[in-house]
C-alpha cells in the first residue's frame, strides 16, 4: 500500500500469495487474496479474504480470511484463519 507521508488512504488490490501453511500437515500451492487497507499516518491497517476458486496444488479449496496491522518500520502482525474445503 503506497502513501504519502502523515495521510490517510484506502486501497483496495488482489495478489498472489505462495505459500505453505502450517497445521496438520504443510501444504504448499498459491492463491490470491482480495486486499483492503487504511494508512492513518501511523499505522496500515489491512483486512483479506481468499478469492474463492483460486487454491493450486495442495491448497485447492482454500478459503479463509485474515487481518494485518503494521506501524511504521519491520514490526507487524497478521493473522489468516483458513479452511480446505
Amino acid at each position: 500500500m503506497a502513501h504519502a507521508e502523515g495521510s490517510f488512504r484506502n486501497d483496495s488490490w488482489k495478489e498472489e500469495v505462495i505459500q505453505k501453511l502450517d497445521g496438520e500437515a504443510r501444504r504448499h500451492g498459491s492463491f490470491i487474496v482480495q486486499a483492503d487497507g487504511v494508512y492513518d499516518g501511523d499505522r496500515a491497517k489491512i483486512t483479506w479474504r481468499v478469492v474463492s476458486g483460486t487454491g493450486t496444488e495442495e491448497l485447492r479449496g482454500l478459503e479463509g480470511t485474515g487481518t494485518a496491522e503494521a506501524p511504521h518500520g519491520p514490526d507487524g502482525t497478521y493473522t489468516l484463519d483458513y479452511e480446505i474445503g
